[in-house]
């Protein structure tokens, strides 16, 4: 992974200066901006795979956690423990699949910090890039993992102590939470992979 973000940093092809031409990226008050767009686009396709298997993981636990407010409403104790059981696997999964992404960048040394190291035409700015993908990854996988312990705790709770019976919403509000948590992911996907890719 690292060959190809250092390769496509480090290297200011005539291709990439008609890039930043299109950007505006003549004017000093934009070039730390076209840098990060070129940051941005140089993330590989196998890692771009992850983001994407990762989307749909997250999209088809939102569809799950739909299912499993409904069953709370028509109070299928049953039902609604499996389903919120099934939400927090898709979870963990989304965790495990970001947690070889994440291992494999460290392995690279592209974790900011004394042992950070990458061959680019300007390492502080590359440094900068990757600031920015940790800090917005990482929180968005804190709220996973809130959101996957939560969710089996309810799921215990529905069955051993049929606590949602006739008053559903809590599960509800669990809902809307990972709802959000997911819709996040939704925007950063682009954001972070995809971004002026294609320009």
């Amino acid at each position: 992974m690292s060959s190809h973000y250092r390769s496509s940093i480090s290297s200011m092809t005539p291709r990439s200066n008609a890039k930043r031409q299109r950007l505006g990226c003549g004017s000093s008050s934009r070039r730390k901006f076209c840098f990060l767009a070129e940051c941005f686009s140089a993330i590989p396709p196998i890692v771009i795979a992850f983001g994407g298997i990762n989307t749909a993981v997250l999209l088809i636990s939102s569809t799950v956690m739909a299912f499993a407010v409904r069953a709370a409403g028509k109070n299928r104790r049953a039902l609604l423990g499996l389903l919120l059981l099934g939400t927090a696997a898709l979870g963990a999964l989304f965790l495990i699949i970001k947690g070889f992404e994440y291992a494999q960048e460290i392995h690279e040394h592209l974790l900011p910090g004394s042992l950070f190291h990458i061959d680019a035409a300007d390492p502080t700015h590359a440094e900068l890039f990757f600031y920015i993908y940790w800090l917005m990854t990482g929180v968005h996988a804190l709220h996973v993992t809130i959101g996957i312990v939560l969710i089996a705790f309810f799921a215990f709770r529905a069955w051993f102590t049929n606590a949602f019976r006739n008053h559903d919403t809590p599960v509800e509000l669990l809902g809307l939470y990972w709802h959000f948590v997911d819709i996040v992911w939704v925007f950063l996907f682009p954001l972070i992979y995809m971004i002026d890719r294609h320009s």
